[in-house]
């Protein structure tokens, strides 16, 4: 009985904090909408904790920056949430997860969505940390879903369609 006990407090345990990483994509939809304060908010109540702000000048984004258990001797954590807002632009997120299957699945909730078609986007150069980038529309965002060099890891980073195609230009 005490081991059964003990086995449902790990697992319940280790449950809760894949959870705690995960972000969904009607919470990242949200966050590319929301204010910094807004987002810190919803990601405190879930163990987040924010590392860095840089605030948003004429010539460059803002970059808030969130980790689910920071590792600051070594800079890894669990996952990044990432916020870049401008001053007159729509605001851009990055969710960086560790555990491929958090990605994978929020993958398959675009891919539901309606009127979603793939883009033949090739950004050039890509950071010398991505591999290979995917990319998705439904008319209103742009998702981009990224494979990095650094083997099982990834990311989503979501745009408004207006403000990619301006990002382009620029």
């Amino acid at each position: 009985m005490m081991k059964q006990i003990l086995f449902n407090f790990i697992f319940l345990s280790l449950t809760l904090e894949g959870f705690s990483q995960s972000l969904t994509l009607n919470e990242l939809l949200k966050f590319q909408a929301s204010a910094p304060e807004e987002i810190n908010r919803i990601l405190e109540k879930k163990n987040w904790q924010c590392v860095s702000v840089d605030e948003p000048t004429p010539e460059l984004l803002g970059k808030t920056v969130w980790a689910y258990k920071p590792k600051p001797e070594n800079g890894t954590a669990a996952a990044w949430c990432i916020l870049y807002q401008g001053a007159s632009t729509p605001n851009r997120i990055l969710y960086n997860p560790t555990d491929g299957n958090v990605l994978a699945a929020i993958r398959k909730k675009v891919l539901k969505r309606k009127g979603i078609d793939p883009l033949d986007l090739k950004p050039e150069p890509l950071p010398e940390y991505v591999k290979a980038v995917d990319a998705f529309s439904d008319g209103e965002y742009i998702f981009l879903f990224q494979t990095y060099v650094q083997p099982g890891y990834g990311g989503i980073k979501i745009f408004r369609k207006a403000d990619y195609l301006k990002a382009l230009q620029n």
